[in-house]
């Protein structure tokens, strides 16, 4: 063995005097060494230069002084790649080499030179106290911070956003450290204990005190190390009745029956070598094996132990020149080889030691290494153990439910009638009886084949047939070869359609077969109205003045516009539409208003039918009052009443409950379906442009852009007339400039007074009455963005279209129409190349599932609101969400105790939310997830005291 103490390694100041080291680490490789100290810098050194001494490598490869405060700890990250480095000034910086900037040379302010260039990559902040210990996880994937403040701060290990800050202690985080396995991670404080924490989900595993008990709290750190086999905590600052030790606790009981006792002073630092050994002069087939730990405290003293044998095999006293009050050591042992060792004091010094390989033994290799780490769950990230035998009695129900699942699909398919049971599964084999049973089975179904049921024909089919069938067909595929004048032969091709007068006979017999709907085509009708007469292509045009102010200097250089414009306008939205008189009167409010609606022109004929009653109204308008307009109500043929106007009408809505007329002056006529006038003249702003009705609402948008919506049959209105502007978007535009905005595509209503609008940018809307609030329902960025958007129209419960899918099978056809989708893509791909955006496509699937959930929420589509349900609880389980997850059980599960303080609404959807919770705490998905389980498990039993309370309450 061997020490090194170069004079040039350290922190000095301008007077070239020492400053306190109170960290340092070795990077992954092996080839840096990096430090901080209470000079508030972090410095980056070779180590080859420092283990060889006349090495011509550059000593002092970089010098970063970001930090304001003392840098009390250094950690490199795995891989290499990331150095984070803590500080008293509360702030984490994580440094990253730059390979791209060469611009090398002098540090501002000193005579230091930089070799490296290394660069703030991010910083953290969070803590508010000082920063105590970082360490990284084995795989990079979380950086956890711990301080002064009691906290424990969980960073993702690439994005370095915020997953979770744990207050669990009770005074200061002092030491930090990770199980090489990648389930743990310990954490040690002056309120005298260490937690083993959960990397699954953050949770407490457990609590160790009392080793701790009456240990001395003037300690400036308190550094744990895991073993590199993952079965020990070396836990310093513990007592063994009135003399200091190092707590040695065991993995999975988590109790210390093992003390290293050798400091006379509190021990503050441990750290395992990362390699374990093999013991000398042994077999591999014995596999004893062993692993070094190295421990330093107040008492200027570092000891060396390996776990063969009960006393030290090393024990240097006065390493370093301070006294025991100002002494800190950290030992960390992380070269390639396992053979170095680096210490750092508050003398200002670092000490290197050097071993020989044969010291210690045969170190084992990564495979074995793996290999023994395997009984722990090494390699198998992810994988959680259950907790608790209502887990495991989950997972056995699970499997059920999805092997039942599985027997009825191949039943469907098979066209079984009787349900097939498996009472076992066993490997033995029938006797040749049973095999000749079912043989004969097997043989007299395919010699007796059922009929087979087409559209268009029924045929009788028998076994012979078939070879008539096969003689045909191939007569059919024979093709007509013609010789030309030049002596090249041309063959006649065929019409597929020439062949389909031979049938096509299918094996299965006519039980097997089942007739499905074409997928396009919605298998529910859906609680909307329907068009009342053709729009025109693109939809119904509309311009806008936007609201958004212009500077004073492009108001004054604004030009009129020309009249060769407004001829393209007027140009483009001509259309083929019928026989019309003229167009319709502009109202004058339409000239000032800020939106304008193109308004339908007066035709001569306009009619509309109600099919599930065979009525019909017709509008024949007239010239004025010589020649009045005529309506006439129809039933089968006959005329049940008629009525004439002095004005053209220019739209119709009507249903089982009432006939409505819009007309060309602003004005709606409403009749009974007997003819009867039910109101006055309803007297609008405007000519309508929309005029729909569905039970008992009636929904007119008018050409200034208004929204109307009454209730008939109570003769009230559920909200003041709503402005079109929020949903053109008209902050966008600028004040007093008339621009094209998005064409209406369609309007609806349902119902329940629920409005629907498709605007020409794919864009679906619906207004909320409470609310008083337009609501985007569906929009092109889901559309390229989620990995959950099916052009062809999503699907409620057994297949059935709702307005959901009605609205995103809009969104996307407009969206193909104006040929944004490749623009989006390529958006959406660009985005996913950058860096911090690893999760960019699962956060907008989720996002569209949780705004496809409360739409169809806000839309009362209980059908398509459950299947969502289902779907968003399987991928936020997947994702480990436990938060979001949690949070939509208690939504679901609602106040256990009737708090009249406490307002809650029992349905959703017209769905039931405690039997919505309980139907999706039994999907299969979530039974497989161990992660989420015993939040599962947790409101299972919420759900089952709440049965007992009521079934106790009704006997």
């Amino acid at each position: 063995m061997l020490f090194l103490k170069p004079s040039w390694l350290g922190h000095f100041d301008e007077r070239n005097e020492a400053k306190a080291i109170f960290s340092v680490h070795i990077s992954p490789d092996g080839s840096r060494l990096a430090s901080g100290g209470f000079d508030s810098k972090v410095k980056i050194w070779s180590t080859k230069a420092i283990l060889q001494e006349n090495s011509d490598e550059p000593k002092q490869l970089c010098s970063m002084s970001i930090h304001t405060g003392v840098v009390t700890t250094v950690r490199f990250s795995p891989n290499g790649k990331y150095l984070a480095s803590g500080s008293d000034d509360r702030i984490i910086i994580i440094w990253q080499k730059d390979i791209t900037n060469h611009s090398f040379g002098k540090i501002f302010g000193n005579n230091e030179t930089n070799v490296e260039n290394w660069r703030s990559f991010r910083r953290l902040t969070g803590h508010d106290n000082d920063i105590q210990d970082l360490a990284w996880n084995h795989d990079n994937s979380i950086l956890v911070s711990v301080g002064l403040d009691s906290a424990i701060i969980v960073w993702h290990g690439s994005t370095f956003e915020k997953l979770k800050k744990i207050d669990a202690h009770q005074s200061h985080v002092k030491g930090i450290t990770f199980d090489p396995v990648g389930k743990y991670f310990a954490t040690e404080s002056d309120d005298r204990t260490i937690k083993i924490w959960r990397t699954s989900d953050y949770s407490l595993e457990k609590t160790v005190s009392k080793p701790f008990k009456n240990s001395p709290s003037t300690t400036y750190f308190r550094r744990p190390s895991w073993s590199p086999d993952g079965s020990h905590i070396a836990g310093p600052n513990a007592m063994n009745g009135p003399v200091s030790s190092v707590a040695v606790i065991e993995r999975g009981t988590w109790t210390s029956l093992i003390n290293l006792i050798g400091h006379e002073g509190a021990v503050e630092v441990t750290s395992f070598n990362p390699i374990i050994f093999r013991l000398p002069n042994t077999n591999k087939e014995d596999n004893k094996i062993m692993t070094i730990i190295a421990c330093a405290g107040q008492d200027r003293t570092l000891s060396i132990w390996n776990t063969q044998n009960p006393r030290p095999i090393l024990v240097t006293q006065e390493i370093a020149e301070k006294s025991i009050g100002d002494l800190l050591i950290l030992i960390q042992i992380r070269s390639p080889n396992g053979l170095s060792l680096f210490l750092c004091s508050y003398d200002g010094s670092i000490v290197a030691c050097l071993f020989d390989k044969d010291e210690f033994g045969e170190p084992l290799t990564a495979a074995d290494t793996e290999k023994l780490l395997s009984k722990y769950g090494h390699g198998r990230h992810g994988s959680i153990l259950p907790e608790s035998t209502a887990q495991l009695e989950l997972e056995t129900k699970t499997a059920e439910v999805e092997a039942n699942a599985h027997i009825k699909r191949m039943q469907d398919l098979m066209g079984d009638t009787e349900p097939m049971k498996i009472d076992c599964i066993s490997n033995d084999i029938k006797s040749d009886s049973s095999n000749k049973e079912i043989e004969s089975d097997i043989t007299q179904t395919i010699e007796k084949p059922s009929p087979v049921s087409t559209p268009k024909q029924t045929l009788k089919i028998n076994n012979s047939l078939s070879p008539t069938l096969s003689i045909n067909l191939q007569k059919n595929l024979q093709q007509k070869i013609t010789i030309t004048k030049d002596g090249k032969k041309r063959v006649t091709p065929q019409l597929l359609s020439n062949l389909s007068d031979t049938p096509v006979v299918n094996s299965l017999p006519e039980s097997h077969l089942q007739t499905y709907p074409e997928q396009n085509i919605p298998c529910q009708i859906l609680d909307f109205s329907e068009p009342s007469r053709a729009l025109p292509k693109g939809g119904v045009r509309s311009l806008i003045i936007g609201n958004k102010r212009k500077n004073t200097s492009e108001e004054n250089e604004q030009s009129q516009p020309k009249k060769g414009k407004l001829k393209q306008i007027d140009d483009h939205i001509k259309t083929n539409i019928p026989e019309f008189i003229r167009p319709s009167v502009i109202c004058p409010s339409t000239s000032v208003s800020q939106i304008r609606l193109g308004v339908p022109k007066v035709i001569s004929f306009v009619s509309i039918s109600i099919n599930t009653t065979n009525h019909m109204l017709e509008v024949r308008n007239g010239t004025g009052e010589h020649k009045p307009t005529k309506i006439t109500a129809i039933k089968k043929g006959s005329i049940i009443w008629t009525e004439f106007l002095p004005k053209a009408v220019l739209l119709l809505a009507g249903n089982t409950l009432f006939w409505a007329a819009g007309c060309e002056d602003g004005t709606i006529i409403i009749w009974s379906p007997r003819g009867r006038r039910l109101f006055p003249s309803i007297v609008l702003e405007s000519s309508p442009c929309f005029l729909e009705c569905q039970g008992p609402f009636l929904m007119c948008i008018t050409s200034i852009g208004l929204l109307h919506v009454w209730n008939i049959v109570l003769e009230l209105s559920p909200h003041p007339p709503v402005s079109l502007a929020p949903i053109f978007d008209a902050s966008t535009f600028q004040f007093s400039e008339l621009k094209n905005a998005p064409s209406i595509v369609s309007a609806a209503i349902n119902s329940k007074g629920q409005v629907i609008i498709t605007l020409s940018d794919g864009d679906g809307f619906t207004y909320n009455s409470a609310m008083y609030s337009w609501l985007r329902i569906s929009e092109a960025w889901w559309a390229v963005g989620s990995q959950y958007w099916d052009s062809s129209g999503f699907k409620g419960v057994k297949g059935k279209s709702g307005i959901i899918g009605m609205l995103e099978r809009r969104t996307d056809d407009e969206v193909m129409k104006l040929g944004r989708g490749r623009f989006l893509q390529r958006i959406v791909k660009s985005a996913m190349l950058l860096e911090g955006y690893e999760g960019f496509e699962t956060s907008v699937s989720i996002s569209h599932l949780e705004n496809r959930l409360s739409s169809a929420a806000i839309l009362h589509s209980p059908d398509e609101y459950k299947t969502i349900l289902n779907i968003y609880t399987r991928r936020i389980a997947e994702e480990n969400m436990k938060d979001k997850l949690e949070e939509l059980c208690i939504y679901l599960l609602g106040p256990i105790l009737n708090d009249p303080s406490v307002t809650w609404e029992p349905k959703i959807a017209g769905l039931d939310k405690r039997e919505l919770l309980k139907e999706i705490l039994e999907t299969i998905e979530l039974g497989k997830q161990r992660e989420v389980q015993r939040i599962t498990t947790k409101y299972t039993e919420a759900l089952q005291e709440l049965d007992k309370a009521a079934n106790t309450f009704i006997s």
